[in-house]
């Protein structure tokens, strides 16, 4: 009897403990989420003070939500109803865009609402994240409240773009990487959600390839060496989840080559000048660093120490690699895309890299960790005791702090500088021009979504065709002003809006396109953004 009521007194402690536990893990998590909504609104109410209004800060948000508008019309994935392209390298994010012209309310307003959950997510998915690789619970919450306080990232949930959506797929896709190959790989969820990844951003393919590669050729951990003899048995387990992670992007593969004669979408081939490396330079690996090392210091200089225990806890037990593989070979095949002499493609303030950001945070995470039991227990400091590891924390939350707080106004500028330049041109364009005109552009985003004129895009993302020729022949690999010019007018364009500096100048663009003559000029002041200080409509005279 005695042992009976002994036992049931162990259970009830064990439920209150387990309970507790519970709330706590509830508290933190508000917590948590309370900072990413308090950051989101220092950013919000700096963007309304700069503007007037709220707005998105590149161009790029805008192109997405001119797609989005088609899709809820019915229009398909075009860009003026007119045809379809495969301008967008994010249908996913552009069909959950789309949603927002069925509701009731602003479009622009749903597009940040929809990031900052995404982005909100992904805070919780980081710290289950850390957890996964063995990160105990301080450190785990503490990963979660560092991407919190990552300023790029506060900046991609207001940006209307999908960025927050692919780190919220990748981080879970992650996680359950890790997870599934401690477990022995019998389960591969984490490629369907790779795969899925792969629909928000064409990077998901190669962290895809990577999972399946790790599933594939698995390090034994009694003698060190890859079970090749098993490997074909695990390549055929993976078959049917790869299957679905490829069924997945294979009808967006079988339009784009249907609408744009490549598998790949029509911005691949605008933003990446043709050639490649054979090996990354140095450079671009530098330039990469950088983009990591400003937001999140600490945790770039302390990956290196969590790579080596993640190294480490191989020879022990299966453990997925993953976080470092992405981390390493992400910049290495953007460098490699890039002809040689040439920057690779990092997209506007290097945000094809900021889905890296969960990855370097484990393993900073794990460095710290890592650094011995020892350092952070208190120290005894003048008769009372210095509390080590809270003091840790804050030196490592200090300069994402920092530099969340600086992130503020830099995305205000960002907004104000979208809006004086493409958003009013777009409106201006709207009221003051004829509809049935054609414009020649620069930037396609604003001014297409605003406008209702007939555009073709300079740049070759919504109009590929003026990449090439009737002929064929390939667009020459710098800017030719003369080649440009030759399709301005065989387009018959009618007015000309780009920014001159981007193109030599006023004086080039006069040279080429004779009888020019601007209609309106649009400064931007204190242009961070733009690709020049000055957006222009231009009047092009008529051909002959």
């Amino acid at each position: 009897m005695e042992g009976t009521r002994t036992m049931e007194r162990t259970m009830e402690r064990t439920a209150v403990g387990e309970g507790t536990r519970g709330l706590e893990r509830w508290w933190r998590a508000a917590a948590l989420l309370l900072v990413a909504v308090l950051a989101c609104a220092l950013y919000l109410s700096l963007e309304q003070a700069a503007s007037g209004g709220l707005g998105l800060p590149l161009d790029d948000g805008w192109i997405h939500l001119t797609f989005a508008r088609s899709l809820a019309a019915g229009d398909g994935m075009s860009y003026q109803s007119d045809r379809w392209v495969s301008g967008s390298t994010a249908p996913l994010w552009t069909a959950i865009l789309s949603l927002g012209f069925l509701l009731p309310g602003e479009p622009l307003h749903w597009s940040k609402g929809i990031g900052v959950v995404c982005y909100l997510l992904a805070v919780l998915a980081m710290v289950r994240l850390a957890a996964a690789f063995g990160v105990r619970r301080p450190f785990s919450w503490l990963a979660g409240l560092l991407l919190v306080l990552t300023d790029w990232m506060v900046w991609s949930a207001l940006s209307g773009m999908e960025i927050p959506l692919f780190v919220l797929l990748t981080t879970v896709g992650l996680e359950l990487q890790a997870r599934e190959v401690r477990a022995g790989g019998t389960r591969h969820w984490a490629l369907p959600v790779f795969g899925l990844a792969m629909l928000v951003r064409p990077e998901g393919a190669l962290l895809l390839a990577l999972a399946a590669l790790e599933r594939s050729v698995r390090i034994d951990a009694r003698d060190g060496t890859p079970g090749l003899a098993s490997s074909l048995r695990r390549v055929r387990g993976l078959l049917p989840a790869l299957g679905v992670a490829i069924l997945s992007c294979l009808p967006f593969a079988v339009f784009s080559l249907m609408a744009g004669g490549s598998a790949l979408p029509t911005t691949f081939e605008a933003k990446l000048e043709s050639g490649y490396k054979w090996l990354p330079a140095l450079r671009d690996l530098w330039m990469a660093a950088e983009v990591l090392f400003r937001p999140q210091p600490w945790t770039f200089l302390l990956a290196g120490a969590g790579a080596a225990a993640l190294l480490r806890r191989c020879g022990r037990a299966p453990q997925s690699l993953l976080p470092l593989l992405w981390l390493l070979s992400l910049p290495c095949a953007y460098s490699l895309l890039a002809p040689a002499g040439r920057p690779m493609p990092m997209g506007n303030f290097g945000r094809y890299l900021f889905p890296l950001y969960p990855s370097l945070i484990v393993l900073g995470v794990l460095g710290m960790q890592s650094l011995g039991p020892v350092i952070w227990r208190s120290w005894r400091w003048r008769g009372g005791r210095l509390p080590v590891p809270l003091l840790a924390c804050a030196i490592v939350l200090l300069p994402s702090t920092l530099a969340t707080l600086a992130g503020a106004p830099r995305h205000a500028r960002n907004v104000a500088n979208v809006e004086q330049s493409d958003v009013l041109a777009g409106r201006w364009i709207a009221a003051n021009l004829p509809a049935g005109a054609v414009l020649g552009v620069q930037d396609v985003g604003a001014i297409g979504y605003f406008a209702p004129n007939p555009i073709l895009d300079l740049v070759g993302i919504v109009t590929p065709e003026i990449l090439s020729g009737s002929t064929g022949e390939e667009a020459p690999p710098a800017r030719d002003m003369g080649w440009l010019a030759a399709r301005v007018r065989a387009r018959n364009v009618d007015y000309l809006v780009v920014f001159p500096a981007s193109y030599g100048g006023e004086e080039v663009l006069g040279r080429y396109l004779p009888g020019l003559r601007a209609l309106r000029r649009f400064p931007v002041r204190e242009n961070v953004t733009m690709a020049g200080s000055e957006l222009v409509v231009y009047a092009l005279a008529p051909t002959e």
